[in-house]
């Protein structure tokens, strides 16, 4: 039997495009093109007693066994991947047989293939109960858009559930081009991950310091006037990979010629070489980038800084920006829905183009900026010749960075033959390939070693100086230009938005208490005709709930793609899979209204940063802070919060005083400090408190402190060390400690086995996390053997009596022996 296909339309191809055109319109464009007036495939089929042979959309033909046509693909994760689509009958045949799905990709690499089944099957008009997607194999760009497509408002944590389904004679005749376009759906699926964060928690997390940054974002610097400002002028990225020292001494001189934005990690080297960067970029969230890259410079009072413009992403560890003595501007990632929205459009800042690295928003900056072409500098991404990891005369020393007890990769290097890499080096390298493409400007690599990143040309440093003119006016005076804070009208505007967004999270909570009378009426139905509707008007709720607050969704993603999961995994006919999938949504409502609370909390702290300009001012929102009169003011808001409790203004202008100072450095007085630590405590800011409470710990030694005293700053230490934070999980072993000295000193004090029995119970939570990741057997049996031992002693402390004094004695006296500290007379 013989087909013809030729480039003649029919109503339902047409229909299928048309639908295409919306969904997939890159897909759409280039099945088009290969419909162009004069282009013709031929398609054969010749028949065997045990199917058919096919030809014209392969170098050579494929078989599509009768049996294939029978079967039903395995498996209940919510997403199906078909490696290869067959012909009309198979994918037909298959799509019939398909159920408990939420989304289906048609995973091909044959266009005319594609054609084929587009004008034979009403493919998107016919109703299903999933989705369907197309995902053309070996083209990145096509298969980012189907991703986008089919998960850009679901979560991208949903492609990661899926099974697999090949086509018998496809995976035979073509199995590596399906194989590969996997490996990238793989690839691309978990790239979208990381690029999300680690969790759920985590932007929550970043939403605090967001708010905490708020009044530098509304009243500080703004990059505003300063967008598309440098044409003419070219500029350079400069990190701090081992090759940098190849090549730096070429800037000397000429930074008035170009605009130099230099990762925060080169500060001190920089200012030893007298190299004058324009900017200075910030992006990273934990204590460490203040730490080993801030704190030492802010103590010397290096003055090189206070001509330099700091730009610092608004989840940055607040005494980077606060205690920053020059110009400063606090902005967010362009490519975050949350920033977008809060940043760049509530409080009226600016976000950039960031990446995951210092480096990706060095480049986003200078195309904010308008440069004309860019050149990245020291950009290893790849262990040196020596294996050092950074440049000398950095916080690493050359040698030393986590990436060293790193999993090591091969890649191409950019001088030829291959370097080494990381799997997070090997992240970034990707991500620079995806951002140059979209950059509106040429980017050269200039670093002289390190791995290859596509996309960039490959030249010396020198070569890209020889290019440089003479601009019309000295780059530094053009920086100058930044502007100004927002004013009361401004801040008004802010106040207007941040309530708009309040109203829309408060929606969001009438939703869920909507939700949560619809599972009861599930509930209490039970299995029955009725079940089905009440299911339905659920799923329609999660839905709206998804549409109408784009930023919860987008904290909720995970636990969402967990319900789409559960909706494919039971069957709500069963008593046991009704009650299983009632708990997970019982569950998925606590999450999100816990998330939707806090959003609103830290919503409403914004606002009051938004009253706060004039009491900023005086206190000294800029320039090098004055630490006499800061601690000061600290301590009148500390006596005051003694009396009442203080409204979020106070605050405000508190949290922002204390991002202006280092009291741990500073050595303040351990009441003030034990003080202070219980402020951030109060405000879910572990790691500080944490750090408050050991400084004040130490303020103490030598001094006479009563008993009760020592052991109530030893249980709030504890108790802060027990806590989550931002690029922090805690620290348990320093919570116990802190634990036992606390027993040590009040061993009939009531709170410390409740502490215990706390910590113990985050301990099985840790545990179970590595069960879910440890795929051998003997380690998860040894895992599981630890968490049931945990959970015994937990019981044991809740019991009280004998058994808990014996836990008490385990944990925490078998400590105070160890360090040969004095017992307690219970023990």
């Amino acid at each position: 039997m013989s087909q013809r296909g030729t480039a003649r339309a029919n109503p339902t191809l047409e229909a299928n495009l048309k639908v295409l055109e919306g969904r997939q319109p890159l897909l759409a464009a280039r099945l088009r093109e290969t419909m162009r007036p004069g282009a013709r495939f031929r398609i054969e089929e010749k028949e065997t007693p045990r199917g058919s042979w096919w030809s014209g959309f392969f170098d050579r033909p494929f078989f599509e066994p009768r049996a294939a046509l029978d079967v039903t693909p395995e498996g209940k994760k919510p997403v199906l991947v078909l490696a290869g689509i067959g012909t009309p009958r198979y994918l037909v045949g298959i799509l019939n047989r398909i159920r408990r799905r939420q989304i289906v990709l048609l995973m091909e690499s044959s266009l005319p293939l594609m054609l084929f089944i587009l004008e034979s099957v009403d493919l998107f008009g016919r109703k299903a109960p999933f989705e369907r997607f197309f995902l053309p194999a070996g083209d990145e760009a096509l298969i980012d858009e189907a991703l986008r497509a089919a998960f850009g408002h679901r979560g991208f944590f949903l492609g990661g559930l899926f099974d697999v389904h090949p086509h018998p004679g496809q995976a035979e005749q073509a199995g590596e081009a399906y194989r590969e376009a996997l490996r990238s759906y793989v690839g691309r699926i978990s790239y979208q991950m990381m690029r999300l964060g680690d969790s759920a928690e985590d932007t929550l997390l970043g939403f605090r310091q967001m708010a905490l940054a708020a009044p530098s974002i509304l009243f500080r610097e703004s990059l505003a006037p300063l967008k598309g400002r440098f044409k003419g002028y070219s500029g350079v990225v400069l990190s701090a990979g081992p090759s940098l020292d190849k090549n730096l001494h070429l800037l000397k001189g000429m930074e008035e010629r170009l605009v130099i934005v230099a990762a925060d990690t080169l500060l001190a080297k920089l200012a030893a070489q007298g190299i004058r960067p324009h900017f200075v970029c910030a992006l990273e969230r934990g204590a460490t980038t203040y730490e080993k890259y801030f704190r030492p410079l802010y103590e010397a009072r290096e003055p090189s800084l206070a001509s330099i413009v700091l730009v610092a992403q608004s989840v940055c560890f607040p005494q980077i920006a606060g205690r920053w003595p020059g110009r400063l501007s606090v902005v967010g990632k362009e490519s975050i829905n949350l920033d977008r929205q809060v940043i760049g459009g509530a409080l009226g800042g600016v976000v950039l183009p960031s990446g995951a690295s210092v480096a990706h928003m060095a480049l986003g900056l200078l195309a904010y900026l308008g440069v004309d072409r860019a050149a990245l500098v020291g950009q290893d991404l790849a262990f040196g010749d020596d294996g050092r990891t950074h440049t000398n005369q950095t916080a690493w020393d050359g040698t030393g960075g986590v990436e060293r007890a790193q999993q090591r990769l091969v890649v191409p290097g950019a001088l030829g033959g291959a370097v080494e890499t990381t799997k997070v080096w090997k992240f970034f390298i990707d991500t620079f390939e995806e951002m140059i493409p979209k950059m509106p400007f040429k980017v050269w690599d200039c670093t002289e070693g390190g791995a290859l990143i596509g996309g960039t040309e490959v030249r010396p440093l020198a070569d890209y100086l020889r290019g440089v003119g003479r601009p019309p006016e000295n780059s530094f005076s053009l920086v100058g230009g930044l502007g100004s804070g927002r004013g009361e009208e401004g801040a008004r505007a802010a106040r207007q938005a941040l309530e708009a967004l309040e109203g829309t999270f408060r929606d969001s909570l009438e939703r869920i208490s909507r939700g949560r009378g619809l599972l009861n009426e599930i509930a209490s139905l039970g299995i029955g005709d009725a079940l089905p509707g009440r299911v339905s008007a659920l799923y329609d709720l999660l839905q709206g709930l998804t549409n109408a607050n784009a930023v919860l969704a987008y904290v909720g993603q995970s636990y969402m793609a967990t319900l789409l999961g559960d909706e494919a995994r039971f069957d709500l006919r069963e008593e046991e899979d009704l009650s299983l999938w009632l708990r997970s949504h019982e569950e998925f409502f606590d999450a999100q209204e816990r998330s939707a609370s806090v959003f609103l909390d830290w919503l409403a702290y914004m606002r009051a940063s938004t009253l706060s300009a004039d009491a900023l001012r005086d206190l000294g929102i800029a320039g090098p802070p004055e630490e006499a009169p800061i601690r000061s003011a600290l301590e009148g808001f500390l006596a005051r919060a003694q009396e009442r409790r203080p409204d979020l203004e106070e605050t405000v202008l508190a949290d922002f005083l204390l991002s202006r100072v280092d009291p741990v450095a500073a050595r303040w007085e351990p009441t003030l400090l034990w003080a202070l630590g219980r402020h951030f405590h109060g405000e879910g800011r572990h790691l500080e408190a944490s750090r408050l409470f050991q400084a004040a710990i130490e303020g103490f030694e030598g001094r006479s402190v009563a008993v009760e005293a020592a052991a109530e700053l030893l249980k709030e230490r504890a108790k802060a060390l027990m806590g989550r934070d931002l690029c922090w999980t805690g620290h348990a072993h320093e919570a116990l400690v802190s634990l036992a000295n606390a027993y040590g000193y009040a061993p009939d004090d009531g709170e410390i086995p409740l502490l215990l029995s706390e910590l113990l119970r985050r301990r099985r939570e840790d545990l179970e996390d590595f069960l879910i990741r440890e795929k051998t057997e003997a380690n998860r049996n040894f895992l599981q053997s630890v968490a049931e031992g945990l959970s015994r002693d937990r019981e044991a402390l809740e019991g009280g009596g004998e058994a808990a004094r014996e836990v008490l004695r385990r944990y925490l006296v078998a400590i105070l022996e160890e360090k040969g500290e004095p017992l307690p007379e219970e023990a």
